[in-house]
């Protein structure tokens, strides 16, 4: 898959795949308008790198996403990855004799992403094959 990272004001790029289709991602003006259309038949690596250009895609700005949630409810999660939109994390001092939280953990980072739903201000994943559509 070949992408641009370094998008300007009204640049697009193409995203192209072993099997020849094609994703068309613009920015227009200070709209982007984004079409990100998915194909049920890539294999492991194609939805590894569509992943890994998701997840840069999201690094520097919000988006929406729509995907199939695992009980077949279609959602639309508006997210980022944006570090200047990330909540802060909170240093937390130890107690003497109490655990202190453990980290939440992907069962298969992957296959999921973890972003932060800027609507409802927390963290969320989704399976990365039941994107539907990114604009």
């Amino acid at each position: 898959m070949n992408t641009n990272a370094d998008l300007k004001l009204n640049d697009s790029f193409t995203m192209e795949f072993a099997d020849g289709e094609q994703i068309q991602v613009r920015k227009n003006g200070y709209k982007e308008e984004t079409v990100m259309e998915v194909c049920s038949t890539w294999d492991d690596a194609e939805w590894l790198t569509f992943r890994d250009n998701l997840k840069g895609f999201l690094n520097d700005r919000v988006a929406e996403v729509t995907f199939i949630k695992k009980n077949g409810d279609e959602r639309v999660m508006t997210c980022t990855l944006d570090p200047a939109l990330l909540p802060e994390v909170p240093v937390v001092e130890a107690v003497q004799g109490v655990e202190p939280k453990k980290p939440r953990v992907l069962k298969n980072p992957n296959n999921t992403l973890a972003v932060y739903d800027t609507n409802a201000k927390g963290w969320r994943s989704f399976v990365v094959k039941n994107v539907t559509a990114v604009k």
